[in-house]
């Protein structure tokens, strides 16, 4: 939805080239939205996603957080994609539906949208300089990672489904897509050393003990953990968004 619209705000602003390039890269995202919706329906479930433009204003952000998010956003799919696809393959066993046959081809797409918009961000080398620059890394490369964890714990007996490891599964994804925004973010998190996956796995622990409360009976005693617990991640969470960063060029993590 995203690439067709800015395709179609591009071509009236008289902008072609630009407007074809989103044009392919939302035929491409459609094509695979097209394959994930015909199993969704097999499972019972219906999601009219082109009613939404028609349902729901557009919020527009600014450019940097558009070029930061999406380059990223292809990225890590790019790397989930592939890494589930080289498993499966040598796993051929664990392929338990005729989609996983789709998503070496899906993972090229997510790869050659993503050099578009590392080349995107290059057309403003501002985005990138200075202090600016340092924050938009810093906050992407956290959130995007903060969120891939956190979905994977949620999900975690799919990937045991794959014969995966969840846990292993997401902190190679991360490293993977940490070496990748080297190409495109002038500082990435140095993820060298094992600290930043310690505090990923207390978050993914406390997280998990929000979710348990829940379930348990109502009253001051419940509030009072949860509350302890929301403390504790909220607290956990700077200490992830403060680990160390390391100039792109110097990267190894």
């Amino acid at each position: 939805l995203l690439f067709k619209e800015l395709s179609r705000r591009l071509i009236q602003a008289g902008r072609q080239d630009l407007g074809r390039l989103f044009q392919l890269m939302a035929r491409d995202e459609a094509r695979h939205a097209g394959f994930l919706n015909r199993a969704l329906v097999a499972e019972g479930i219906e999601i009219d996603l082109p009613s939404l433009s028609g349902k729901r204003s557009i919020t527009w952000f600014p450019l940097s957080w558009v070029l930061y998010s999406v380059f990223l956003s292809e990225k890590i799919g790019y790397w989930r994609y592939i890494l589930i696809d080289r498993h499966l393959k040598a796993n051929p066993e664990n392929a338990f539906a005729p989609l996983f046959d789709f998503f070496e081809p899906w993972c090229q797409d997510e790869n050659r949208h993503g050099d578009i918009f590392n080349l995107l961000l290059r057309c403003w080398p501002g985005l990138r300089q200075g202090i600016r620059g340092r924050l938009l890394s810093r906050f992407f490369l956290w959130s995007v990672f903060l969120t891939h964890s956190l979905t994977v714990c949620e999900r975690g007996s799919f990937y045991t489904l794959l014969g995966m490891d969840p846990s292993r599964f997401d902190e190679e994804v991360m490293r993977h897509t940490n070496r990748t925004a080297r190409r495109a973010f002038p500082v990435v998190f140095q993820l060298e050393g094992p600290a930043y996956f310690q505090l990923r796995d207390q978050l993914v622990e406390t997280f998990r003990a929000i979710k348990a409360t829940a379930s348990q009976p109502a009253g001051v005693g419940r509030g009072m953990r949860r509350l302890g617990l929301q403390i504790r991640f909220a607290g956990l969470l700077l200490r992830q968004f403060l680990q160390p960063m390391v100039c792109s060029a110097e990267a190894i993590g």
